[in-house]
């Protein structure tokens, strides 16, 4: 297992988008920075890009990721998991955290889930996805999709499929670390 980077989560690494018919989507993957911090990152050839970010501690962050280069509203957020619930939160620029939403579901396999769609109001600057209670030995997050395109599902899609989708060709065009 190898030590992730973490400002007490995974945090987002510099920003490239790509802007889609007036919609945009960003994809964010595990970074390639390692440092000391509660979320790890593990090898797994099952994980897209082969690798995952998990945290071994309950109610604790999982993901940060910054809005600021998402344009359009609503976004929705989707989360590429295994093996436990997820919250998700919004993070004002004070710092204040807004609960938002809780997804119960612990897929046992890798699974894109949908936590939901909320306006930039509700998510404020950022992101915030904590890891939830009575998690699988190999729980974690493989990636997040930011998107305000409500005709995109990644459920079910290959990940050449979604990337290609997303990229509009080239990869890693809007893709950033987690």
């Amino acid at each position: 297992m190898k030590t992730f980077y973490s400002m007490l989560a995974i945090t987002l690494l510099g920003s490239s988008t790509l802007a889609f018919s007036q919609t945009t989507n960003h994809l964010f993957r595990p970074a390639e920075e390692k440092a000391n911090g509660e979320v790890v990152r593990n090898e797994d050839n099952t994980a897209w890009g082969g690798e995952y970010a998990s945290n071994s501690k309950p109610y604790n962050p999982i993901f940060i990721g910054d809005i600021a280069t998402v344009t359009g509203d609503p976004i929705i957020v989707w989360a590429r998991i295994r093996g436990f619930a997820v919250q998700i939160k919004g993070i004002a620029d004070s710092g204040n955290q807004t609960e938002l939403s809780w997804n119960w579901e612990k897929p046992k396999d890798w699974k894109w889930v949908k936590l939901g769609s909320f306006t930039r109001a509700q998510l404020g600057k950022s992101v915030l996805i904590i890891r939830g209670p009575d998690a699988d030995t190999n729980a974690g997050i493989n990636l997040v999709l930011l998107t305000t395109d409500p005709n995109l599902n990644p459920d079910g899609m290959s990940e050449k499929d979604l990337t290609s989708k997303i990229k509009g060709g080239t990869a890693p065009a809007n893709s950033t670390q987690l």
